[in-house]
């Protein structure tokens, strides 16, 4: 196939599973290029051809392209073509491509060795997203940066560091992102990011992780989350699967109403209502933060935060720069004061408080109706927790409370009651607080953003503590995989 030579000859590689943006995109721009050289023109300043390595190829959209050579053809005759684009598809579908030394490959390797005639002509290759995997595996990046689709920079690499020609190629759009805070929010957003090939660092102003808290409740819009952070499982094993809410009188115990939950939560919605100690599910997100690969700090208390810099100083002078700095660090966050400058947030104390308590297990009998008025937790653990009006003054840390005072509380409730306060081996007192609404989350400068309890602290309602954090991170994600 012989084409005049004042027009430049591409040609379009498409091979089953072909990106159809891939390909159609270029072909659209090359196609119309010469109308904004030239609407006199008589001639296209291109000549285009599409060369199939099938008669008819599959795209990965199901859209037939019916190709005008075939790659035999097209390598016969490749001194013709000053062009080669190389569009990209399914990574599994490219690997097998480059693995088997396909003529898809043949076809890149004899370009890139054609001699360059006339230097006013010179060959040039072209490669869209995955595309570059191609090249990589001809040795034709070698001393140059490269990129491609954001979650497939890894690939890219150790196929060209295979071939043994190619530098580190750069991960153009990863970030450095801080998260200050490995709680429950910190985790899972290190957590989805690193899945999304970010770099990870959380600070953690504990000297150590320990197994604080108690019973969480998890219904099933906060399970569908776990799952997409890969925890479902371990978690499932951990977690008490609970048949029911039985809601009864307190003077007496009678049954007013019972809400059904297994297995009609996953029947209706698709997931299960679970019960978890914190403890338990703070452990699995830690496991799964190390797994991805995010780096995590203990004993890294932040002193100062720069909103400009997005960095922190932590108080041993340790400065940690980032491209974001993501505060994740509880209803008294430091974090919060880049975003809120002009004043301190105002943290709200509820009207009540409550007595929670861990019972083991061993200490109950049939008798005592264990199922009444707590929560089942593994570990032979029972859940207990008993609201009633007081407060814990907002700057003291939630501390231990006296059961003689809880029995006094409570002596006139359902006699089964009294006898769970009975086993109580001790009891905390725990604070009911939020924080005032704010009219943002994240910092003028656009670098510092805040996530769970730092950003939107409320007191429990209804199970819907645990999903709010983790629905921010998910809003978090999304936002930044707008950005590969």
């Amino acid at each position: 196939m012989a084409f005049h030579r004042s027009a430049l000859h591409a040609g379009f590689l498409v091979f089953d599973g072909v990106d159809v943006l891939d390909f159609a995109g270029p072909l659209e721009i090359f196609s119309h290029v010469h109308y904004g050289m030239d609407y006199t023109a008589p001639d296209p300043a291109f000549k285009l051809t599409t060369i199939g390595a099938s008669d008819v190829i599959s795209t990965s959209a199901a859209v037939k392209i019916i190709p005008d050579v075939s790659v035999a053809y097209a390598r016969s005759k490749l001194d013709e073509f000053d062009i080669l684009v190389v569009p990209g598809g399914p990574p599994s579908i490219v690997y097998a491509l480059v693995k088997s030394n396909s003529e898809v490959l043949q076809i890149v390797k004899d370009f890139v060795r054609l001699p360059c005639e006339d230097s006013k002509r010179p060959r040039t290759i072209l490669s869209i997203c995955t595309g570059a995997h191609f090249l990589g595996a001809c040795g034709l990046l070698s001393g140059l940066s490269a990129t491609t689709h954001h979650l497939f920079l890894d690939d890219l690499r150790a196929i060209c560091e295979r071939e043994g020609r190619t530098e580190v190629v750069q991960a153009r759009g990863r970030f450095a992102i801080v998260i200050v805070g490995a709680g429950i929010a910190g985790l899972a957003a290190a957590i989805a990011l690193r899945e999304k090939r970010h770099q990870m660092t959380v600070l953690e102003a504990a000297p150590q992780f320990s197994d604080i808290g108690a019973g969480i409740q998890v219904p099933p819009n906060s399970v569908q989350l776990l799952r997409q952070l890969g925890v479902y499982e371990p978690i499932s094993k951990l977690a008490t699967w609970p048949r029911s809410i039985t809601l009864k009188r307190w003077e007496n115990g009678a049954n007013i109403t019972k809400t059904p939950l297994y297995p009609r939560m996953d029947e209706v919605h698709g997931y299960p209502y679970f019960l978890i100690h914190r403890g338990d599910l703070h452990k699995v997100l830690l496991d799964r933060a190390y797994e991805v690969g995010a780096e995590i700090k203990v004993d890294a208390f932040v002193s100062e935060v720069n909103e400009s810099a997005s960095s922190v100083i932590l108080k041993d002078g340790t400065v940690h720069r980032a491209d974001l700095l993501i505060g994740a660090d509880g209803i008294k966050s430091k974090v919060r004061k880049a975003v809120v400058t002009d004043r301190d947030v105002e943290i709200i104390q509820d009207p009540n408080c409550a007595y929670r308590t861990l019972i083991p297990g061993e200490l109950l009998d049939r008798t005592r109706r264990p199922h009444h008025g707590v929560s089942h937790l593994q570990r032979s653990l029972i859940n207990f927790v008993m609201c009633h009006p007081g407060s814990v003054p907002v700057g003291q840390p939630n501390g231990r409370a006296s059961i003689d005072d809880m029995n006094e509380r409570y002596k006139t409730w359902d006699p089964v009651i009294c006898k769970l306060i009975a086993l109580v081996p001790q009891c905390l007192k725990w604070r009911n607080a939020e924080i005032e609404k704010l009219e943002t989350w994240v910092a003028k400068s656009g670098k510092v953003v805040l996530i769970g309890d730092s950003s939107h602290a409320m007191v429990a309602y209804m199970g819907q503590g645990p999903p709010w954090p983790w629905k921010t991170r998910l809003h978090l994600v999304n936002a930044w995989t707008m950005f590969p």
